[in-house]
């Protein structure tokens, strides 16, 4: 028995993926708030806050050794750093989130000027 779309089955393909591309178009073209800053935490140092909106280039000693974020064109990422999973070294964060090396203790967080991505989604101890 071959299966066959009916008329209304293709309208419903058609709704379901006009919404779905539209949602995610929604989330991915959101702008970050003005007054988003990157906040750097490394071991048990006191928190630094840096603009959003102005390229740099942090140098940072944690634990195991040094490390550097680089903010550049709205955007974060841990630019080097002595861990062993070095995925994130592309990984360039553009809206509220962590970025997170955990053998260097090292922490950065793209916050929103409103306060939104300033704490973490789960601790573990």
């Amino acid at each position: 028995m071959a299966f066959r779309l009916t008329r209304g089955d293709g309208v419903v393909l058609v709704v379901v993926a006009a919404v779905a591309v539209g949602a995610w178009l929604g989330i991915t073209l959101r702008p970050v708030p003005a007054g988003a800053e990157v906040v750097v935490i490394v071991g048990d140092q006191a928190p630094r806050a840096f603009p959003l909106g102005e390229d740099r280039w942090i140098e940072l000693v944690g634990p195991r050794g040094p490390a550097a974020v680089e903010i550049r064109d709205g955007r974060v990422r841990i630019a080097s750093s002595d861990c062993p999973d070095a995925g994130w070294h592309a990984h360039w964060l553009a809206r509220p989130g962590s970025l997170i090396c955990v053998p260097n203790r090292l922490i950065v967080k793209l916050a929103a000027g409103d306060g939104t991505g300033s704490d973490p989604d789960a601790t573990t101890r």
